[in-house]
């Protein structure tokens, strides 16, 4: 999924082969893009929104104009499946992310392939320009514990664009990045590889910090808090709060399992999705509410920018939204523990497990993704 700059399209990439342009405010599908010939894996606006690139399993990227919702260039040159895409900030460069362990460099005006960047020993599955645009990051799938083939090539890479050289790495042997959070300020990376341990990353000097022990709960989901000075992370069997600054674990939130986490915009509250949907007090550890109407459970929470809407996306195919004000005098009236039925909106149209969902800026629009 994709928004345009301006807010008003978003584009989705489908396994019919397909892209979809949909008009946001009218909710009504504006456009399909025809013309790759697999699963359209990965989507990305131009600043300008009038460009889109597309990269699927054919191999191939494709630039499509917004406006006349037409192909106006294949670029053609990796040998197998593209699995991301990324748009310099001033437009004019297009970086592509390969299973055939390669980043590409586009130059759009003309189509033309600029660079091959190689080194990456696995599929690289994530691409991305620093905001001027100088550098890219490359993150590849890692390898799994029995893979002796693999030499212990990092998992992300850092390029400086003009010299397409690279510039720093992140990620050890056997390391494969399972889930990943950027402290607010950029400066700490925290990655899991799925195991008990969570890494964090001095992001200017690409070194390894410190290494946070967990008690053998496999983590699936990081989340630092507003201010970066707390970091959680969701295991199975509940969500642990770290102080980033002592490196010390400082609380725990119950059970329930952390799937997903938010934090609301101030930083006093953590919302936790698993069985049910969990708000908890980040100061004390006291649970403050429990939401539930889903009939399966919860993979995933997003809560708006101003911290007024919670939703939570469903295994039962809805997404529900509840005012957190709402919530939280309802919770204090009558206590934690009752189970608050209180949304004020049920989503449906999804099919199948809802994975993600993400507010616009301006907390006007969510966006959903689903298995279906």
């Amino acid at each position: 999924l994709a928004f345009s700059p301006d807010g008003n399209t978003l584009a989705s990439a489908s396994g019919d082969d397909t892209v979809k342009l949909w008009d946001v405010a009218t909710r009504q599908e504006a456009a399909t893009l025809a013309g790759h010939t697999d699963n359209v894996r990965t989507v990305v606006f131009s600043p300008s929104g009038t460009t889109l690139a597309t990269g699927g399993d054919d191999g191939t990227v494709r630039l499509w104009d917004v406006v006349a919702q037409q192909e106006i260039a294949i670029l053609a040159g990796h040998s197998d499946a593209v699995r991301s895409v990324a748009m310099s900030p001033d437009g004019s460069t297009l970086a592509s992310g390969s299973a055939d362990h390669t980043i590409k460099l586009w130059d759009v005006p003309s189509a033309r392939e600029t660079a091959t960047l190689t080194g990456h020993e696995g599929p690289v599955v994530m691409v991305a320009f620093s905001e001027d645009g100088a550098s890219l990051v490359s993150g590849r799938s890692g390898p799994w514990m029995w893979d002796e083939t693999d030499t212990g090539e990092p998992v992300i890479r850092r390029w400086d664009v003009a010299s397409r050289r690279p510039t720093g790495s992140f990620g050890d042997h056997f390391q494969h990045v399972w889930t990943l959070a950027f402290s607010p300020d950029g400066n700490t990376l925290a990655t899991t590889d799925g195991g008990e341990s969570i890494v964090l990353w001095d992001v200017p000097s690409h070194r390894r910090g410190a290494i946070l022990a967990g008690d053998a709960q496999e983590v699936f989901s990081l989340a630092f808090g507003p201010d970066g000075a707390v970091l959680a992370a969701g295991t199975e069997d509940g969500v642990h709060v770290w102080d980033v600054e002592r490196r010390r674990q400082v609380t725990t939130f119950g059970s329930g399992g952390g799937a997903s986490l938010a934090f609301t915009p101030g930083g006093d509250t953590l919302v936790t999705a698993g069985e049910k949907v969990i708000l908890w007090d980040v100061a004390s550890g006291g649970h403050v509410a429990t939401l539930i109407g889903h009939a399966e459970r919860n993979p995933t929470v997003a809560i708006s920018p101003d911290g007024t809407i919670l939703a939570a996306g469903g295994g039962d195919h809805t997404i529900r939204l509840w005012d957190v004000d709402q919530v939280m005098d309802a919770a204090s009236a009558v206590g934690p523990e009752i189970p608050l039925f209180a949304e004020f909106a049920m989503l449906r149209g999804h099919t199948l497990h809802i994975m993600e969902l993400a507010f616009s800026p301006d907390g006007r629009t969510l966006a959903s993704g689903s298995r279906d």
